[in-house]
């Protein structure tokens, strides 16, 4: 059974825009539905059965959370734009002061951390919205748009516009890890997704550029650890690991779905992960391999 995403959005274009967004990705995936808060009041929208309840203002979360279901898990929307946008940015004169006009200071605010995310170090980025003291007594000339802006200053002189928004990396990846739906077809919708979207600086030299996109997962998290992590579910069979856990113990390819008792490790450590519900940062002397390993273990609730 498909689990079913609900987007609460404030304005109906921004709904229109998101929704086509997540369709490009998850169609045949996910049941999407969506709503503004334009056209239904909070106790009109249908959260019951939402399993994933994706919100573009973190105060639309307080409006209904008490008639989602216990198991729904809520994310915040949030956005980018293209990298060529971003690019042409980086091109203006190191320390220009420019404002950031958006819908809402919540808006203004997300634009201006993901373009410094994004890289754009060069500007002074200041969010616009009324009584904002960081504006005071600033004579500033260029503002930063997304298609349009609800109020511009009178004062601005220069509009660069972003264009049309679109769904940060962050919050893809969270719907693809909250509803376990990742598979070669998702993979490719990603890849082709952020071909020409911003994403932070640094993500794509890191792990994305030309990789498979399963890297965007716990893989490339976990990886990037320099200690031996293997999860396991409830019947002790292996979700995940990473390389430093098979370089410890001279283990050999995937052992994904291998049961704990599987595993050509010493049996000591078998004993001591089987019998202890949490250990943290326990020192044990291992004879079978004569090692001393530090070794924690949390159960995740």
């Amino acid at each position: 059974m498909k689990k079913k995403l609900l987007l609460i959005t404030t304005r109906k274009d921004m709904m229109v825009l998101y929704l086509e967004e997540l369709i490009k990705i998850f169609e045949g995936y996910l049941e999407i539905f969506s709503c503004c808060l334009q056209e239904k009041n909070p106790e009109e929208i249908i959260l019951e059965e939402a399993d994933i309840v994706l919100v573009t203002s973190p105060y639309t979360f307080f409006l209904g959370r008490n008639r989602m279901k216990a198991t729904s898990k809520v994310i915040n929307l949030n956005f980018t734009f293209k990298k060529e946008k971003i690019e042409e940015l980086k091109k203006l004169p190191v320390n220009t002061d420019v404002i950031a006009c958006f819908d809402f200071s919540s808006s203004s605010h997300q634009a201006a951390f993901t373009l410094q995310e994004a890289g754009v170090d060069n500007l002074n980025i200041f969010p616009y919205y009324s009584g904002n003291p960081n504006l005071e007594n600033k004579e500033i000339e260029t503002a930063i748009i997304s298609e349009y802006a609800t109020e511009i200053p009178s004062k601005i002189k220069y509009i660069i516009d972003l264009g049309r928004r679109k769904i940060s990396f962050a919050t893809i990846l969270d719907i693809v890890i909250k509803s376990n739906i990742l598979d070669e077809v998702i993979e490719e919708r990603i890849y082709n997704y952020f071909k020409d979207t911003a994403i932070p600086n640094g993500y794509l030299s890191y792990f994305y550029d030309g990789s498979s996109v399963v890297k965007m997962q716990l893989n490339t998290i976990i990886n990037c650890i320099d200690y031996g992590i293997m999860i396991l579910d409830n019947e002790y069979n292996i979700v995940n690991f990473n390389k430093k856990f098979i370089e410890l113990f001279n283990l050999r390819g995937d052992i994904t779905n291998f049961n704990l008792n599987e595993l050509e490790i010493s049996n000591e450590i078998k004993k001591i992960i089987l019998e202890n519900f949490s250990i943290k940062d326990q020192l044990f002397e291992i004879k079978e391999f004569q090692k001393r390993i530090l070794l924690s273990k949390e159960k995740n609730k």
